[in-house]
């Protein structure tokens, strides 16, 4: 089972797409022209998942820290129902 969420990857710009939660990752996608392969299809599998912290400007950010030293920013639209969905399938991040 898998769950979509609208959202926007905060990576030279902010680039919408959507965000997919299954049990072992968490994908961004995009069919955008102007974002680089990299980008198009990223996949954060949940297991080098470090942390996730929050932010608000006007709209959840969601900033998930990989063990790599990577960093993604994703303005997610709906962080109370992502939040319920990372509770189901269960999914543990350190949150900070």
């Amino acid at each position: 089972m898998k769950k979509k969420f609208m959202c926007s990857l905060c990576r030279s710009g902010i680039v919408g797409g959507t965000l997919i939660l299954e049990k072992k990752s968490i994908s961004y996608k995009t069919s955008k022209l102007t974002v680089g392969k990299a980008y198009k299809n990223l996949v954060l599998p949940v297991d080098e998942i470090v942390k996730l912290k929050w932010n608000r400007v006007v709209f959840p950010i969601a900033t998930f820290f990989m063990n790599n030293g990577e960093k993604y920013k994703i303005l997610i639209f709906n962080k109370l129902r992502f939040n319920k969905w990372l509770q189901k399938f269960r999914i543990e991040i350190n949150e900070f």
